[in-house]
């Protein structure tokens, strides 16, 4: 992935983790064949050894889960509110 703008760019991981814990909300974007398919959701997370798993919880069948099914390529946005500028 290339960051356009390198001067908003976070890498510390401890300011990452501190943003993924402030937020509520995760939007999980994946592919309906050729159109998106974007679903909020509430996530639990763990960083352990530098790396991100994300959990959410769902039903065992349904659209998401077909969709994955399909392609599992999918990305994420994390809502927040920024009270101050963290980077």
């Amino acid at each position: 992935m290339v960051i356009r703008r390198k001067d908003r760019e976070i890498l510390d991981l401890d300011k990452i983790e501190s943003i993924i814990a402030g937020a509520r909300y995760m939007h999980l974007g994946m592919f309906d064949e050729n159109y998106p398919y974007v679903v909020p959701l509430h996530y639990g997370y763990e960083m352990k050894d530098g790396k991100l798993t994300f959990y959410v919880h769902g039903a065992k069948e349904g659209h998401k889960l077909d969709c994955l099914r399909k392609n599992d390529h999918v990305f994420v946005e994390i809502d927040c509110r920024l009270e101050k500028n963290i980077g």
